[in-house]
């Protein structure tokens, strides 16, 4: 499979805190472990593939116990079950991509 990409990752397991706006007007706020971190997003980690859809807008921010982290809005890209062996889940989730990057994520 051909790597899309526009950064590198770095494989790092960080807890994510997510704000989703409902549509009463309420915020939800949900915690995630997330991973695959890069300059442009992050995979946080979800069995329910239900919770987000594609293109909806939420704020994030991931945070790391050595640094400031990233803290802004991202756009659900992706949502996915990665399968490593046969009929075998090993991680499912969502990729966000940071839709304001005023500075990168400062992650050690």
């Amino acid at each position: 499979m051909e790597e899309k990409r526009e950064y590198d990752r770095k494989n790092i397991v960080l807890k994510t805190i997510i704000t989703k706006t409902l549509p009463s007007g309420e915020q939800k706020v949900m915690e995630f472990l997330s991973k695959d971190l890069s300059y442009g997003g992050v995979f946080i980690l979800s069995e329910d593939l239900k919770i987000f859809e594609l293109g909806e807008e939420i704020e994030i921010k991931v945070v790391d116990r050595n640094s400031e982290g990233y803290a802004g809005k991202a756009s659900v890209i992706r949502s996915a079950m990665v399968f490593y062996k046969e009929n075998e889940v090993t991680h499912s989730g969502f990729g966000l991509m940071f839709t304001n990057l005023d500075r990168p994520p400062k992650i050690k």
